[in-house]
């Protein structure tokens, strides 16, 4: 499996028009959709009186993935649709969670999500496990939602324990802290903005509700990550600090405590990450890296976004190889 990984990798040479890492993000976020849709949906009832909402294509298989999405996505991002279109196309049942406040219905506590956030994720695989049914799951995290990924598999080890059997983990910020600041250089202003204003606007709806939870007028005033993160996201969940938020939450350490078959997939122009994110694995043998030179941030075009891209190749590789070792039966 990790040899026909690796030739993948070496074989992904986009057009050149697709090389250029703000062009494959951006274009690809502009330019490809997905006519995708989920045939279900649930709201789940959280333990602390709060609920995740799922999409969901269940037809009764004991094997399943779920994805996860990015910072401020949803279940309706094109990424997802088709990455679960992709798993369909193998076999395989699917579950796309939204992280809390996503998916179009505000979540009812103060909190909402964070990158290190992995306490809904052992909620809804203990759920499908018990009351789906589903006997071998494979995670699949984009993003933010890749780091909450590995580092939950970091923390639970062994599958028998994560409840997950693989997974493909793409475009992840593996080191939080220097990648917030990698993201604030001058040529990523517009996707700062962009993202600080999706937070503001969940800011502005929780700020009457809990006055005292956080000091929401200076989140609101946040030019940054790391001001955002350092006035609403660590009082919120519970941080002394952004610094604290930053370490204790980044996957990268992590790494080395991960058990199961691991895909992690990060180009090297990706503009959102910074350089801790491409450690070198290769004596961690259930950890395959692939850090192929193009991509962008949730791109990886080939000649045109609107064409499957190399992260579903790669995840179909991974699940071809899972069949041929016998772990999930895709079917």
């Amino acid at each position: 499996m990790k040899s026909a990984l690796k030739e993948l990798e070496n074989s992904y040479k986009p057009s050149i028009f697709w090389r250029g890492g703000h062009v494959a993000t951006i274009g690809t976020h502009l330019m490809r959709s997905s006519d995708f849709n989920f045939s279900g949906s649930d709201y789940l009832d959280t333990p602390d009186g709060d609920f995740l909402y799922i999409e969901t294509h269940l037809t009764g298989k004991r094997d399943a993935v779920i994805i996860m999405h990015g910072l401020e996505g949803s279940s309706g991002r094109p990424y997802v649709r088709n990455m679960a279109r992709a798993a369909i196309g193998l076999g395989l049942d699917v579950v796309a969670m939204n992280f809390r406040g996503c998916g179009g219905r505000m979540n009812k506590k103060a909190r909402f999500y964070h990158s290190g956030e992995t306490g809904d994720l052992r909620f809804l695989i203990d759920y499908l496990k018990s009351e789906k049914k589903i006997e071998n799951l494979v995670g699949v995290g984009f993003s933010l939602g890749g780091n909450v990924l590995l580092k939950y598999l970091g923390e639970w080890g062994e599958a028998k324990n994560s409840g997950i059997t693989a997974a493909l983990a793409i475009s992840v910020p593996l080191n939080l802290r220097t990648s917030a600041l990698r993201i604030e250089k001058w040529d990523n202003f517009l996707y700062m903005r962009r993202f600080l204003r999706s937070l503001k606007e969940k800011v502005r709806a929780k700020m009457s509700l809990f006055p005292q939870e956080a000091d929401w007028k200076a989140g609101l005033r946040a030019k940054t990550f790391h001001e955002f993160d350092d006035s609403i996201t660590a009082p919120l969940h519970g941080f002394a600090g952004v610094l604290d938020y930053y370490e204790k939450s980044s996957s990268l350490p992590y790494l080395s405590k991960i058990k199961i078959p691991t895909l992690i997939l990060n180009a090297k122009n990706d503009p959102f990450l910074s350089q801790d994110c491409f450690p070198l694995l290769e004596n961690h043998p259930p950890l395959i890296t692939l850090y192929p030179s193009f991509g962008g941030h949730v791109g990886f075009p080939l000649n045109s976004p609107r064409e499957d891209n190399l992260a579903e190749r790669a995840f179909i590789h991974l699940i071809e190889g899972l069949k041929r070792e016998g772990r999930i039966s895709m079917g």
